[in-house]
């Protein structure tokens, strides 16, 4: 599995005149996605190198709104009406991950370097979207460690500590907010589309 540079859409997130907007510029541009700006409210967009979503929570709550999104390989923008479509693209683009190094270690090395391993597997089964543990962690490794060397290609010139002082050392060092991950890219079945694009001129 190769993660190729493609070229993606510029997205533009701006406020004028107390209008919050999110727009996608390709060869033109159009606006995705518009509303008045409420101070209770955080308007923001996740992307991956299929779909942008714009999502929208609250201070004070934990959950997650999908106000619209789009498809970049079909550049068309998604119907977001379906509850389940949303609950999919909020996992697939809004969520993310973050580790310690002892786990990037691991899956760089092909070695559970960790005592508690379930860590381990359990940031694997997220990235993948499969269930990983003890039977199966050889398998998938080598694919999570090129998904990782791709985000932080710095990986691939350093060394990889592996005793237990290091890894402390080095989990110290990184912290938790350092190696920060979303799913593997994946296509959502079931996706519908509105044709509809509002243009804006540049």
């Amino acid at each position: 599995m190769r993660y190729l540079k493609q070229q993606l859409p510029k997205i533009i997130k701006e406020t004028k005149d107390k209008v919050c907007t999110v727009k996608i510029e390709t060869d033109k541009t159009f606006e995705l996605y518009s509303e008045e700006e409420d101070v209770s409210k955080i308007l923001s967009f996740s992307y991956n190198n299929k779909y942008v979503v714009v999502w929208e929570s609250y201070y004070d709550c934990p959950i997650i709104n999908v106000l619209a999104a789009y498809d970049i390989e079909k550049e068309r923008k998604i119907d977001c009406s379906d509850n389940y479509i949303n609950d999919k693209l909020i996992d697939s683009v809004v969520r993310i991950r973050r580790c310690m190094y002892d786990v990037v270690a691991s899956i760089i090395l092909d070695e559970e370097l960790m005592v508690d391993k379930y860590r381990l597997y359990s940031f694997i089964s997220f990235i993948i979207n499969k269930t990983v543990d003890e039977s199966n962690f050889h398998e998938y490794s080598p694919i999570i460690k090129e998904y990782i060397l791709n985000k932080y290609p710095e990986l691939n010139n350093q060394k990889i500590y592996t005793s237990k002082k290091d890894l402390i050392i080095m989990n110290e060092k990184y912290g938790i907010d350092y190696f920060v991950f979303k799913k593997m890219e994946c296509n959502i079945p079931g996706l519908k589309y509105i044709d509809y694009k509002t243009l804006v001129k540049k």
